[in-house]
């Protein structure tokens, strides 16, 4: 959806972008031809509204899978560099799908961590310890403590396939990034 990026400014010029046929068209607002050099900077209409508000980062779960860990580190870089002003308030989450396992997912974030620091959440690492899910209420079955036993996520958090999180799955992710926002002093807690 192209309405979350129009209008846009690409370079300081103002204009809209589209899509068509696999490919991406940007149009200024006057008749002049404008040749723009590549890695022009792309300012979305978001981008504008929303410079202040805290920023929560997910990379890779739609996607992308092809591309490196590194990859989607520095893209998580790059949107961290462009949260607003002098507040810089943002986490940036770890996969929380089953579609990648054990050492991968590990790795990758250890890696973000490092970089990251207190602002990471490791969702994959909440997901999968007994305790952590114990204190969020969640009821686990043998299957659930089978697959997390196996370096997955628990079914019971699962859609049907698997790979994606439930209505239960995204509903704890939401109380644990609020935990994480109150964590980190961005909001307070409701009562």
């Amino acid at each position: 959806d192209l309405d979350s990026i129009n209008p846009c400014a690409l370079n300081g010029i103002t204009g809209t972008l589209s899509y068509l046929d696999g490919e991406y068209y940007f149009s200024d607002y006057t008749a002049d031809n404008i040749e723009l050099p590549q890695g022009s900077r792309l300012i979305t209409r978001q981008e504008k509204q929303h410079k202040n508000d805290i920023q929560i980062i997910i990379v890779g779960n739609n996607g992308g899978f092809g591309k490196s860990v590194d990859e989607w580190v520095v893209l998580e870089q790059k949107m961290v560099k462009n949260v607003g002003g002098n507040n810089k308030r943002y986490i940036v989450m770890s996969l929380p799908s089953n579609t990648f396992k054990n050492q991968y997912v590990n790795s990758s974030n250890i890696y973000r961590e490092a970089i990251f620091g207190e602002n990471f959440l490791n969702l994959y690492e909440k997901f999968t310890d007994i305790k952590c899910l114990k204190k969020y209420n969640i009821e686990l079955s043998q299957a659930d403590i089978a697959e997390i036993n196996n370096g997955g996520l628990p079914p019971s958090l699962l859609n049907e396939k698997g790979t994606y999180l439930n209505d239960k799955g995204f509903d704890l992710l939401s109380r644990m990034v609020y935990d994480k926002l109150i964590d980190l002093g961005y909001i307070t807690y409701a009562k």
